[in-house]
C-alpha cells in the first residue's frame, strides 16, 4: 500500500534513524553490542538491538546496527531503525549488488548479494517485553534499503517510505 509522503511523520522516523546512528557513533555504556539508548523520542523506549555482521573475509563478528523502539502507551507498536552505509567494510558489502534471490523470504523477488549476506545475519537482541507481540505491529525505517532499490530501480522515489 503506498501513501503519499507526510513530512512531519518522516521527520518523526527520522528522529529514530539518527537515535541508532548516535548510538552506533558513540556507543555508551560498558557493552558496544547493546549501547544504552540516546535521541529516542521520549512516546517510545528502547526494546531491542540490532545486531549484523559485516562479511568481508567471511568475518562474522557481529555488531550494533540498530534498534527496536517500542509504544510506551502502545507497547504493541515498534519501530525498526537502522541508519545506512557507515565505514569502509559496510560499503565493500554494499557493492556486492548482483541480485540474486532473497533467501529469507524467497517469494519477495531478488536484492542485492551484499545485502542479502548481511541480512542473513540479523539478529535481534531483545530487553525484557512479551515477545509474541514483537512483529504485531512493526514499522521499518530502513535508510540502506533506498540504496539497494535505487541499483535496481533508479526511477523510485527518493525516499524510503516506512510501511506497516
Amino acid at each position: 500500500m503506498s501513501l503519499p509522503l507526510d513530512n512531519q511523520r518522516a521527520s518523526f522516523y527520522g528522529q529514530f534513524i539518527q537515535a541508532a546512528c548516535a548510538m552506533f557513533k558513540n556507543p555508551q555504556g560498558p557493552d558496544p553490542l547493546r549501547p544504552e539508548p540516546a535521541g529516542i523520542p521520549t512516546t517510545y523506549e528502547l526494546g531491542a538491538w540490532v545486531h549484523m555482521s559485516d562479511l568481508i573475509f567471511d568475518v562474522t563478528e557481529p555488531k550494533f546496527y540498530g534498534i527496536v523502539a517500542r509504544g510506551v502507551g502502545d507497547p504493541d507498536s515498534r519501530i525498526i531503525a537502522i541508519p545506512g552505509t557507515e565505514g569502509a567494510m559496510e560499503w565493500i558489502d554494499d557493492a556486492a549488488a548482483i541480485p540474486v534471490p532473497f533467501r529469507q523470504v524467497p517469494s519477495a523477488g531478488r536484492v542485492a548479494q551484499g545485502f542479502d549476506k548481511i541480512y542473513y545475519t540479523l539478529k535481534v537482541v531483545k530487553l525484557q517485553f512479551n515477545s509474541s507481540d514483537f512483529a504485531k505491529n512493526s514499522l521499518v525505517c530502513w535508510h540502506s534499503v533506498e540504496t539497494y532499490l535505487h541499483r535496481f530501480d533508479p526511477t523510485l522515489p527518493s525516499l524510503v517510505e516506512c510501511v506497516r
